[in-house]
């Protein structure tokens, strides 16, 4: 027990000193794309979207989902 103690303390000071993860400027980028200050609002889509976003919504409707099994 004395063991599983010393591991888990151990386990614990090292999560706590290692370096906190830098975002990459890849995913900087992509978040400063929706930050309010630079998105302009909403905007209508277009006719050709609309078709586009409404063909994928009846695809992902037909797609039969999966039910979980049941439990006894």
């Amino acid at each position: 027990m004395k063991y599983l103690a010393a591991a888990l303390a151990f386990a614990g000071a090292a999560a706590v000193a290692a370096p906190g993860l830098q975002p990459s400027a890849d995913l900087r980028r992509t978040l400063q794309q929706y930050h309010p200050t630079r998105s302009p609002g909403p905007r209508e889509l277009s006719p050709g979207e609309r078709a586009e976003l409404r063909r994928q919504l009846n695809e992902y409707k037909q797609v039969p989902q999966r039910q979980p099994p049941r439990r006894r």
